[in-house]
């Protein structure tokens, strides 16, 4: 019987720009896939939009004006070093956040919602996980675009990490800003 693992986000927030970029440096040349992190800066109003569970895990620290948050979502066999690489540089708070629902595909930053037909790239690297074994499918609306799509992780009941690159995003009829491909249909499985 295989292990099932499910991908969950590990967070870290640093008082200095130049921490957060070291993590960053030291997470791609330990072998973290670039697609999987993510460098935020911030400011303490942004609590002001985080969820309950956030502002308590926080609720004792006192943060400078400007800190940023590296985000990393990798399966949980990769956590273990990811979360020692963070730890490394000092970071004011650390937390997991849980893995979400593996019966549903979650995209990440870099999508548009869902649109009924489908959903559009709003920038031009859009990843997303769709768990589940065997090969991923992805079906694109026409387009003149040809996206170039890398799938990163799987098993027999692993997640996949799918990254979505186009080389610029296109004005399209009925959308109010410029998009990249629509995705229409994603499978993982036989």
């Amino acid at each position: 019987m295989e292990t099932e693992y499910a991908p969950q986000t590990l967070v870290a927030l640093y008082a200095t720009l130049a921490d957060a970029e070291n993590t960053l440096h030291e997470l791609e040349a330990a072998g973290i896939p670039y697609p999987a992190t993510r460098l935020a800066a911030h400011t303490p109003a942004d609590l002001e939009r985080a969820d309950i569970a956030e502002r308590t895990a926080l609720a004792g620290i006192s943060l400078p004006e400007h800190f940023w948050s590296l985000a990393v979502a990798l399966d949980a066999q990769a956590s273990d070093k990811a979360a020692e690489l963070l730890r490394r540089h000092a970071p004011l708070a650390m937390a997991t956040l849980p893995a979400p629902d593996p019966t549903v595909t979650v995209f990440c930053q870099g999508w548009y919602g869902d649109a009924g037909a489908g959903r559009y790239m709003s920038e031009t690297h859009a990843p997303f996980w769709i768990y589940g074994g065997g090969k991923v499918r992805v079906r694109f609306a026409p387009s003149a675009l040809h996206p170039r799509v890398t799938v990163h992780g799987g098993g027999k009941t692993a997640g996949h990490l799918v990254t979505v690159d186009v080389p610029h995003l296109v004005n399209v009829p009925g959308q109010r800003r410029r998009v990249g491909v629509r995705l229409v249909d994603v499978r993982s499985g036989g």
